[in-house]
Order: structure tokens, then sequence, then C-alpha cells
């Protein structure tokens, strides 16, 4: 497997964040020196295609941004530090294993209140409840009458557990559901 970082290495550089061409190695390529490498997948990680010796891969961009800057394979994963799929920048990348990765993930898609460990207490209540998983035990945070109070909770109990350096926490809107404060 580590051909194929080692050939892409030599064809790739990133600026910016992006991973682009410094060189084409050969003449029938239809990729442009400077040329953003790859393509979004489904999940919105760039990939890179790669051939070597006729055996086809896709290379993730952030792991192949890690190899060439740190001249070694990541032990585990690779954490995105702001969330932004596609930032590759070195400074942006840290090694890391799933539990780390998983405590710097920011909301889910079908989440309905807009925070990270913040659900509905119950259908027609009103009311918010916070709870937090850890070690994969569930800690109860409580139950509140205002989502952002809820999520004020989340976000102490969240550096807590887990710390500063792999913790995402809820950005407050402070705005209710009716646009009042």
């Amino acid at each position: 497997m580590i051909e194929f970082y080692q050939y892409l290495s030599k064809t790739i550089e990133f600026i910016d964040g992006k991973p682009r061409y410094k060189a084409i190695l050969n003449s029938y390529s239809r990729y442009k020196i400077g040329g953003i490498a790859g393509s979004l997948d489904r999940k919105g990680y760039r990939r890179i295609k790669c051939n070597v010796k006729g055996v086809s891969k896709s290379i993730a961009a952030h792991r192949l941004c890690y190899f060439i800057t740190t001249g070694s394979m990541p032990f585990d994963q690779i954490d995105h530090i702001n969330g932004i799929k596609d930032d590759n920048s070195p400074e942006n990348l840290r090694s890391c294993n799933n539990s780390q990765n998983r405590r710097n993930a920011g909301v889910c898609k079908v989440n309905t209140s807009g925070y990270r460990g913040v659900a509905t207490a119950s259908r027609g209540s009103g009311k918010w409840c916070s709870s937090l998983v850890v070690n994969k035990k569930t800690h109860w945070l409580g139950t509140f009458t205002c989502k952002h109070e809820a999520a004020r909770v989340w976000n102490t109990a969240a550096r807590m557990y887990h710390g500063h350096e792999f913790c995402f926490t809820n950005t407050i809107d402070h705005m209710n559901d009716n646009g009042g404060f």
C-alpha cells in the first residue's frame, strides 16, 4: 500500500489544503500541472485514483497529505480539526484513534435540535434532554426547558470528559424557535 503513497507523493503537492499536480509522470495524462487532483466522494472527502504496476487504488487526500508531511503512515485515522472534510492542509490534520475522531464529530444529519448531545425529551412536552457517551457508557446530563441550555451543559460535560484537544463543542446561537432572545 505504501507504494501508492510514494508514487503520489512524486506527483502531488498540497497548496491551501488542496492536492495539486506538481508533475505529470507520463505524456498521455489528461491532468494539468497545478490542477486539483481527485474528486469528492459521497461523504465529502477528496479521493485520488492511482495506478501502480497495473493495480488501481483510490487514496484519501487527507491520508496522502499526512504521509507527505510526516513521512509516515498514520497509526489509525486522520482527524480534520476544523471539521471541513475537504480542508487537507497539514495544520488541519492529526492522527487519532476512532474514539478521538468521534469526539470531534459534528452534529448528525438527522438531529432535530441542531445541537450535538441534545434531543427532545418526549413528544409534545416541549422539553429537551442532554446526554454524553464516554467509554461506551451514556451519562445523563438532565432535562431542560430550553435546548440552548441543554447544549451549554453538554459542552461543559464534553470538555470535562474529553478534554480540549479532541472536543467538538456546540455553537450556541442564543435564538429561540420564535426568533427572539
